[in-house]
């Protein structure tokens, strides 16, 4: 692995200045450098698009109690194509311009996913469920609720007296309803 980081990070940098090169001798240095700034521009203002898109839909995923996984990671390849489109040169552009498909996201993150599942370095759990790589809108229902703890309430005697609050004491002969409903506790 620290192998192939190491290629990419000094290879990519040669091959985009030799395609920069081979470009520019073809078109010319300032339309190349020209060609370089609009594709950086351009692709921006799409990631700024649909970055905008993907928080609007993550905002309604959590409008509905529903975990917005897909929408986390269309936001990280966002930021990655992001990336891309400002390191100048066209294979890198190229990269950023093809994170910009929805589809191709889609595919990428779901290849990612199960490669990180396979090697057994990830796992997930969304509220007691895990999800699956193709279950990028995990359905949970979060329930919300107040309550209130009356099992160790300070100065309360019966609580004190051992007996778990909780149950229901059974009836005893002097409180037992009688017949013909009386209440079965003897008259003065």
């Amino acid at each position: 692995m620290p192998l192939v980081l190491l290629i990419i990070v000094v290879g990519l940098p040669i091959v985009e200045l030799f395609v920069l090169i081979e470009v520019g001798g073809r078109i010319g240095g300032l339309y190349t450098i020209g060609l370089v700034l609009l594709t950086a521009a351009g692709g921006l203002f799409l990631v700024r698009l649909q970055g905008m898109s993907v928080l609007a839909r993550a905002q309604s995923h959590l409008a509905e109690n529903r975990v917005p996984v897909g929408e986390i990671v269309d936001g990280l390849f966002l930021l990655l194509a992001g990336g891309f489109l400002l390191f100048p040169g066209f294979i890198t552009d190229a990269f950023g311009l093809m994170l910009l498909i929805p589809v191709l996201r889609r595919i990428i993150g779901v290849v990612l996913w199960r490669g990180l599942q396979a090697r057994g370095s990830v796992r997930s759990w969304a509220a007691g469920r895990g999800f699956e790589a193709q279950d990028f809108d995990a359905n949970v229902e979060i329930v919300d609720g107040e309550y209130e703890d009356v099992t160790g309430v300070q100065g309360d005697q019966e609580n004190n007296s051992g007996k778990d609050p909780r149950r229901l004491s059974k009836p005893t002969d002097e409180a037992a309803p009688g017949k013909n409903g009386e209440s079965g506790k003897p008259r003065h």
